[in-house]
């Protein structure tokens, strides 16, 4: 045998060896475990293949494995021998309903084929359609319940509302009683604060006098702030009880001429002390008229 002709017949056992070792290898039996899966479930697929007296080495992978968009995910793959027969067993689960296939694989030296497989979808594992939900449980005297709360509720809203009918006039005579004294006191405090503060110019009768006419409306039905000091001076004394009318217009009427002709500041002083003896004798008139009225009342 020449040397060219050595050299062809190894090449020629060479690819010969080599498409044997690439070649996909003959499937004996599959299996999967659990025989039916649903999707989401782990699964395992053993296959058995023939070896043909070849020489092979045991493999386990669980990184680099291939990866398919729809198809299911390869969490580890091994080959073994089982009671004398070589084994490729793979773990996956199935992420699709209906017929897919895991993908081929090179392990041991060995093309293994892609291997088709079923996943059945959740709701055939339970039935064809969602499980009906239960009647909710009532419990025991339920209704009788919500009918006394609703009953409590309605009447503690009637009394509510008759209590405020009730008390309405009530609280319309305390707001009366404490408007009536805050009146009195503001007052009073105008004219400290006249005296305090010593002015005697028309600024300082110009307060009283806004003053003074505030607080006549707090002791009688008529709006004293708009008239002027003649027209007060011509109401009937009965319009304010005590007899304060005319004192009143007199210190109005100062004030009115002390504010826009006299070139005399006048004596303030005196119409303070004036102004504080009228509102003295107004509110002791007030009181002897509330109690006459409490005493004629049946």
């Amino acid at each position: 045998m020449t040397a060219s002709r050595l050299r062809a017949t190894l090449v020629a056992v060479l690819l010969a060896g080599a498409v044997s070792a690439h070649a996909e290898v003959r499937v004996l039996g599959v299996e999967f475990f659990p025989p039916e899966f649903t999707v989401g479930q782990e699964v395992t697929m053993s296959l058995s293949w023939d070896a043909a007296g070849q020489h092979w080495q045991p493999e386990r992978i669980s990184e680099g494995l291939p990866v398919s968009a729809n198809g299911p995910t390869l969490l580890w793959a091994e080959t073994f021998e089982r009671r004398g027969r070589p084994v490729l067993s793979i773990g996956f689960i199935a992420w699709q309903p209906g017929v897919s296939a895991l993908p081929a694989l090179r392990l041991s030296g060995r093309e293994f084929p892609s291997i088709p497989l079923k996943a059945v979808p959740i709701l055939n594992s339970v039935g064809r359609a969602a499980p009906e939900p239960f009647a909710q449980l009532e419990p025991g005297g339920l209704r009788s319940q919500l009918y006394l709360m609703a009953g409590s509720a309605l009447a503690l809203g009637l009394f509510a509302l008759f209590a405020a009918l009730k008390l309405l006039p009530w609280l319309r005579a305390l707001l009366a009683h404490w408007a009536f004294l805050r009146a009195r006191k503001e007052f009073d405090g105008v004219l400290r604060y006249l005296r305090d503060a010593g002015e005697q110019g028309a600024d300082a009768w110009a307060v009283l006098s806004r003053a003074l006419k505030r607080y006549l409306s707090s002791r009688s039905t008529v709006d004293f702030l708009p008239l002027t000091s003649g027209e007060i001076a011509s109401l009937p004394l009965d319009r304010v009880v005590g007899g304060v009318l005319p004192d009143a217009a007199a210190i109005l009427i100062a004030g009115d001429y002390l504010r826009f002709g006299a070139r005399d500041p006048g004596n303030l002083s005196a119409a303070l002390d004036l102004a504080s003896a009228l509102a003295d004798r107004l509110e002791d008139a007030a009181m002897e008229q509330k109690a006459r009225e409490r005493g004629t009342k049946p």
